[in-house]
């Protein structure tokens, strides 16, 4: 549906000297898809409940003078994103490139799938959280699941990230895709960001 008629989703990339405020990406996606208030809710939802989350507004997209319409403007994954939720540049852990659905993300061999969105090398504690992470998820028993995933995720924002969630009906972050976790240096601990719901 992103693709299939006139009215179409775009990212325009902008050169790096030349950035609209602080945004070098606009991520323009058609409301049809994200049932039009849901998303921007839900992403105000996260800010309010401390959690990382793209932002979500409107605007209206004329190309070569044709009125396209309404649409939301989605927040791209840069360092402005981290800055303006208080976070440091740090680690900012997705599957990039992952292009087939029958993958389990949460399994260790899933690891190499697993890429940081801000920079190509990651320094080894944030790899080996993730590492971890995927570890216990695949093979711990649920006594030790419990006592070591307090170490490494930081379960405060991991219940307030459940509860948006099910409060959204969110089914388009999970094991398969669209996952996001941000490695917070202060903390040590991985946090999840509110992403896509819809």
């Amino acid at each position: 549906n992103h693709w299939n008629a006139v009215k179409k989703s775009w990212q325009i990339n902008l050169p790096p000297e030349k950035p609209l405020g602080e945004r070098t990406t606009l991520r323009l996606i058609i409301p049809e898809d994200k049932g039009w208030v849901f998303h921007a809710v839900n992403a105000k939802r996260a800010i309010e409940f401390g959690l990382i989350s793209p932002s979500v507004s409107y605007v209206r997209l004329h190309v070569n003078g044709v009125d396209m319409g309404i649409y939301q403007l989605v927040e791209a994954w840069e360092e402005s994103l981290l800055e303006k939720n208080g976070r440091g540049l740090a680690p900012l852990f997705s599957n990039l490139n992952l292009d087939v659905r029958d993958v389990n993300l949460m399994r260790p061999d899933s690891l190499p799938l697993w890429e940081n969105r801000f920079a190509e090398e990651t320094y080894p504690e944030a790899m080996d959280a993730v590492a971890y992470v995927l570890d216990l998820a695949a093979n711990a028993p649920d006594d030790v699941f419990e006592k070591e995933l307090p170490h490494i995720v930081d379960m405060d924002i991991f219940y307030r990230w459940l509860i948006i969630t099910a409060l959204s009906g969110n089914f388009h972050q999970g094991n398969t895709a669209n996952q996001n976790w941000y490695h917070n240096p202060a903390t040590g601990r991985l946090e999840p960001i509110l992403f896509d719901t819809a």
